[in-house]
């Protein structure tokens, strides 16, 4: 007897939880298993195939907030696939690179987190096949997050304002605390 698409879903989540941990692929946080949506990026109903591949984990908040809301296809769903991509190539270790250049400081509301806590938010559409380069990237906590950038349509007037204003807070304070190297290349593959 075949297996049931549900088994199949539920054991491919399985398989991305061991490999990735139980890390939103979206906003970075880590949050407990039963708090994971296993995600077709290409939707059922357009054909996705239910194989590891097209399967993000998100936490419920950020697929019931973001995903749901986005049209497939859309620039900000492409956005959003984006951002998928880049944590399934390697975000677990940019954010520790990040983290060791800028510290865990939200650049929203200014407090420190620990490394789980923080989200790590691209500035920018990138190429996939650009070097990520660490100042293209800001942090901030879920709770500002949440309230402050998960409803603003992405590249809007409110959004650019509020990442601006992250990027400087984030400049500033790395250079206060000493922790940017301004002669040392921020980026990796």
């Amino acid at each position: 007897m075949p297996r049931s698409k549900d088994y199949a879903l539920r054991e491919i989540k399985q398989e991305l939880l061991k490999e990735y941990g139980n890390y939103c692929w979206l906003c970075g946080r880590q949050v407990s298993t039963s708090e994971i949506t296993a995600h077709h990026i290409i939707e059922k109903r357009l054909g996705g195939p239910t194989t590891k591949d097209n399967i993000a984990l998100v936490c419920n908040s950020c697929h019931v907030h973001v995903i749901n809301k986005k049209t497939y296809g859309s620039k900000s769903y492409n956005r959003l696939m984006y951002q998928i991509e880049i944590w399934k190539k390697d975000f677990i270790k940019l954010k520790q690179n990040y983290v060791s250049t800028y510290g865990s400081l939200c650049c929203y509301c200014g407090e420190n987190h620990s490394i789980d806590d923080i989200i790590i938010l691209p500035v920018e559409k990138r190429s996939y096949s650009d070097k990520v380069n660490l100042q293209n990237f800001v942090s901030i906590c879920p709770a500002c997050y949440e309230q402050n950038l998960l409803a603003v349509k992405y590249s809007s007037k409110l959004y650019n304002k509020a990442i601006s204003r992250m990027i400087t807070v984030r400049d500033t304070t790395a250079e206060f605390y000493g922790l940017l190297n301004k002669n040392e290349e921020n980026a990796f593959v």
